[in-house]
């Protein structure tokens, strides 16, 4: 397998070249030009896996119903983000593109989790709004070069969002909200030169501010439209970052809601790290109320 064929993981530039300015490199891998297959479930990243659902977890519209304010309202959504990759990363030094598909990453996969969860006190238009994404992947082959040498790389990816919606209508039909996501990025590659292994690490993280909307339009009495968007970054952490989504949720009891949908999750930073992904694919869901 060459690993210049899928993912590339110019990602290696991206944190390992980084982190490694300062020593003198002495492998027969070059780590600015030279992909490394790996798989990756996204997310921004990065990881894309990334990691904020597009569909949120069920949005409930206000109650006039005494019962239903009687205690605290809790939300727990386990997700499928099935995302591709596509952009530059790399160090300010050497970037390069990558493109990968789902399909491509889902080989080298090694854990990935995504959870949705929200709460909201009795008888308060607010919510509190948590999203969380953390895959981990893992691709060995032969790097590319005149000198081709045996490799193996493992990378890390979280992304964390915390914020918190207001109902600017009574019937719950549309939500302002703001808060923070959290990116976090690391890469390990181990090389054997011959004359032993080499190790290199790199990383980045960082916190972006966000400000969105959501929304949710019934179709009949099972069925519910669930838009999704927000925007942030704003030079805090990144440059600028924004996350898209659109799904149909079908109720299957007052309990369960099972949800379709799509997702796309953009980023641009560029620090020590460049870093400039977007993340889209298919979402599927199952939310629980109680």
């Amino acid at each position: 397998m060459r690993f210049d064929r899928e993912l590339g993981l110019t990602l290696l530039a991206a944190m390992v070249a980084t982190a490694c300015q300062a020593a003198p490199a002495h492998s027969d891998v070059d780590s600015a030009s030279t992909p490394l297959a790996v798989s990756m479930q996204e997310p921004g990243s990065a990881p894309a896996a990334p990691a904020a659902a597009a569909v949120d977890a069920q949005q409930e519209p206000l109650s006039d119903d005494p019962s239903a304010d009687e205690g605290w309202r809790f939300v727990v959504a386990p997700y499928l983000f099935a995302s591709g990759l596509k952009g530059t990363v790399g160090s300010e030094d050497a970037a390069g593109d990558i493109e990968a598909e789902f399909d491509d990453l889902l080989g080298d996969l090694k854990f990935g989790g995504m959870l949705s969860l929200e709460a909201a006190p009795p008888r308060s238009r607010w919510s509190i709004l948590a999203d969380l994404i953390f895959v981990q992947l893992e691709g060995s082959g032969e790097s590319t070069g005149p000198l081709a040498a045996d490799a193996e790389l493992s990378v890390d990816q979280f992304i964390g969002e915390l914020s918190v919606a207001y109902a600017a209508m009574e019937d719950g039909r549309l939500d302002v909200l703001g808060g923070i996501r959290y990116w976090d990025l690391s890469a390990e590659l181990e090389v054997d030169t011959g004359a032993g292994d080499e190790t290199r690490e790199g990383d980045a993280d960082w916190v972006d501010p966000l400000i969105g909307v959501r929304s949710r339009l019934p179709l009949g009495s099972d069925f519910d439209v669930i838009l999704r968007g927000d925007v942030g970054g704003f030079g805090v952490g990144s440059d600028i970052s924004y996350n898209l989504g659109v799904g149909v949720g079908w109720s299957v009891s007052r309990v369960v809601e099972l949800a379709l949908g799509y997702r796309y999750l953009y980023v641009d930073y560029e620090d020590d790290v460049v870093y400039d992904v977007a993340q889209s694919g298919f979402l599927l869901g199952c939310y629980l109320s109680f």
